[in-house]
């Protein structure tokens, strides 16, 4: 199951308990400017920073109910994300 994810065109990342990344795909890589190996331990709120100005963690998951989220990038840039 884990070759299928790791092959497919959408980028997906896993988080833990703590919202930092467990484990990213190559098009999350791609997507976001990173290496998979360089996303790993990375906190969500350096991913989607909208949660940090809704209260960090808490605030991603508490308000979170909305399917798109602002993804920034490494060099800063940003666009328009969904997840599940």
């Amino acid at each position: 199951a884990e070759e299928a994810l790791k092959n497919l065109p959408e980028g997906i990342l896993t988080l833990d308990e703590q919202l930092r990344v467990r484990w990213a795909n190559h098009a999350a890589g791609v997507l976001l400017g990173y290496r998979e190996s360089e996303l790993e331990g990375l906190h969500a709120n350096a991913i989607f920073p909208a949660t940090s100005s809704r209260g960090g963690a808490a605030g991603f998951v508490a308000q979170n109910g909305r399917l798109t989220e602002t993804a920034r990038k490494r060099d800063g840039s940003s666009f328009m994300s969904r997840f599940h």
